[in-house]
C-alpha cells in the first residue's frame, strides 16, 4: 500500500533504501541492520522512519497543493512533528492556521469557502470540526488523519455505547488526544492519564483508598460532571498512538487489577474492564521494539536517535535509547556542529543543550542509530555522512 503514495524525491535516501535491502521486511524481525561507513560502523534499528500514517497524511498534502494553485492552503497545525517538513510545506505555500499548542495564528474567521483547509494526521475535535464546517470548508476532502487514530476512535464510540467510561493514556496537551478526548466525551464520561503515577493513583480512587473529595485536585483532565462513584465502575482503557505500549499495558494491568480488588474478584472480565490492546498503533510498537533491541545487542558506544524535537514518538524512542546507552537525540545534521561539540535535546528539562567532546576517538567505534515516524529517511542519511566524515 506504501507504495502507492506519492512523497517528494528529497525526503528520500539512496543510502537508506540500500539499507533497507539488506533483508526481507519483516514485522516479526527486530535485528538491526549493520553498516560500515569508512571506519566507522552503524548499528541501525530494524524499524524506523515513516510510518504508513504520515506517508498517507504528506502524500494527501503535496497532492492537494499540485492540484490546487491559485487557491489558498491552509493546515490546521502541523501535519505532523518534524520541522524539515514543517519548513517545506511553508516553502510550498501552506500557511498554519493554529500552532501545535492550539494557539490562533490565523483567524478563522478570515476563511472562505473555497480556502482548503487541510487536518493533520492527529485529527482534530469535533469542536473545531463544527467550526470549520460552519464556515463552509470542505474538510471531509482534505482530512489526514492517521487510520490508526480513527481506529481509536471508532473504539470510543463501541465502547461509550456499550455503557463503558473511556480512559485515555496520552498527552494531554497533545492534539491527538486533544481530539480522541473530544469524541469520547460526548458519548461517555471520559478521564485523560498521562502517565503510571496517575494511573496508581487512580486505582485508590477505584479503590476507595482515597477520599473523593481530592479527586478533582489529582485529576484535571475529565469530562464535565466526571463522578468518580459511578463513573470507575466500569472502564475501557485506549492511548494516543504514539505512548509508550509497554507503559500503557502496565496501566492497563494496574486499572484491572484495581478493579478485581474492588470487585473480590480474581478476574474481573470484559463485561467491568475492556481489553483495547488491538488499539496499538502497528508502527509505533515495532519502531519502540526494534529500538529497544538495537540499544541492548549492539555493543555500540552511543545512540543517535533523529526526529522533531515536539515528537511525542520520537521522544519515546529516547527514552528507551536512553535506558541502555548514551543517546543523543537531534533533529537533523545541523545540530552536529563539528567533532568537538554537539546540540541535541533533552527530554527530561524540555531544552537544548550543547555536549562538548561527544565523538569518542576509539577505533572500531559503533554508533546505534533510529529515527522518529515522521522523520525523511533523507535526514538520517545526513546524519549518518556528517558522523562519518567527522571520526575519519
Amino acid at each position: 500500500m506504501l507504495q502507492n503514495l506519492h512523497l517528494p524525491q528529497y525526503y528520500k535516501s539512496t543510502l537508506i533504501e540500500q539499507i533497507k535491502s539488506q533483508a526481507p521486511n519483516s514485522a516479526r524481525d527486530q535485528t538491526p541492520y549493520t553498516v560500515q561507513l569508512g571506519k566507522l560502523t552503524f548499528k541501525l534499528a530494524r524499524h524506523f522512519g515513516f510510518c504508513f500514517g504520515v506517508q498517507q497524511a504528506l502524500s494527501l498534502a503535496y497532492k492537494t497543493i499540485a492540484e490546487n494553485k491559485g487557491k489558498r492552503v491552509f493546515l490546521l497545525s502541523e501535519i505532523i512533528h518534524n520541522p524539515i517538513i514543517y519548513d517545506d510545506l511553508v516553502k510550498q505555500g501552506i500557511k498554519f492556521l493554529m500552532d501545535s499548542k492550539s494557539n490562533i495564528l490565523i483567524p478563522f474567521e478570515t476563511l472562505k469557502p473555497d480556502d482548503i483547509v487541510l487536518i493533520p494526521a492527529f485529527g482534530i475535535t469535533l469542536e473545531l470540526r463544527k467550526h470549520l464546517q460552519d464556515l463552509g470548508i470542505d474538510i471531509l476532502r482534505y482530512d489526514t488523519t492517521c487510520p490508526f487514530v480513527q481506529k481509536v476512535w471508532n473504539t470510543v464510540k463501541k465502547l461509550g455505547q456499550t455503557g463503558y467510561t473511556i480512559i485515555i493514556h496520552g498527552n494531554p496537551n497533545h492534539e491527538e488526544t486533544k481530539a480522541t478526548f473530544s469524541y469520547a466525551q460526548a458519548i461517555a464520561p471520559t478521564l485523560i492519564l498521562k502517565n503510571k503515577n496517575e494511573a496508581l493513583k487512580l486505582a485508590d480512587f477505584i479503590k476507595d483508598r482515597t477520599e473523593l473529595s481530592k479527586f478533582n485536585a489529582n485529576f484535571r483532565h475529565c469530562s464535565k460532571n466526571f463522578d468518580p462513584q459511578q463513573d470507575l465502575i466500569k472502564i475501557g482503557l485506549v492511548q494516543q498512538t504514539t505512548m509508550l505500549t509497554n507503559e500503557t499495558e502496565e496501566i492497563s494491568e494496574i486499572l484491572k487489577t484495581a478493579l478485581n480488588q474492588k470487585n473480590k474478584a480474581e478476574n474481573i472480565g470484559e463485561a467491568i474492564f475492556a481489553d483495547t490492546k488491538h488499539t496499538l498503533c502497528y508502527a509505533t510498537q515495532a519502531n519502540q521494539l526494534a529500538t529497544k533491541v538495537l540499544c541492548q545487542t549492539s555493543n555500540a558506544d552511543l545512540a543517535f536517535i533523529v526526529g522533531g524535537y515536539n515528537s511525542s514518538n520520537t521522544k519515546h524512542l529516547v527514552e528507551l535509547a536512553s535506558q541502555d546507552l548514551k543517546t543523543f537525540f537531534i533533529k537533523d545534521s545541523a545540530e552536529i556542529l563539528n567533532s568537538k561539540t554537539i546540540r541535541h535535546f533533552d527530554i527530561q528539562t524540555s531544552t537544548i543543550q550543547e555536549t562538548t567532546d561527544w565523538l569518542p576517538t576509539k577505533s572500531n567505534l559503533i554508533i546505534a542509530i533510529s529515527a522518529g515516524a515522521s522523520c525523511p529517511d533523507k535526514a538520517l542519511e545526513e546524519v549518518m555522512l556528517k558522523i562519518q566524515a567527522l571520526a575519519t
